[in-house]
């Protein structure tokens, strides 16, 4: 009896162990679903992410192309205005040259 009681408890335990066996795995299968899962949501978020990233920097090149094309456009109105401005004291300097000069003398008259 103490010999079957022993091998029947054996069982029992080989069983319970089985059982618990089985339940671990089924969890750490559950488990490992729901990280693939999560995984998959984390994948596609970083994707939205990228498309984002990506969009922005072309914004940002576009922003920046328009801010250099105003700068320049800037800049040759100031080299246009400082150009008319010099043009226009040089034109000054000489109207005032030659309201300031003597007369030429009258051209020599033959006889």
């Amino acid at each position: 009896r103490a010999v079957a009681a022993a091998v029947a408890l054996q069982c029992w335990a080989r069983g319970r162990g089985a059982l618990v066996v089985f339940a671990l795995r089924k969890k750490a299968a559950k488990d490992l679903g729901n990280i693939q899962q999560e995984l998959d949501r984390l994948r596609a978020s970083l994707g939205e992410v990228k498309r984002r990233l990506k969009e922005a920097n072309h914004l940002l090149r576009e922003r920046t192309d328009e801010r250099d094309r105003a700068r320049s456009q800037r800049d040759d109105a100031v080299k246009q205005a400082q150009d008319a401005k010099a043009e226009a004291a040089k034109a000054a300097v000489e109207a005032n040259a030659r309201a300031s000069s003597p007369p030429p003398p009258p051209p020599p008259t033959t006889t």
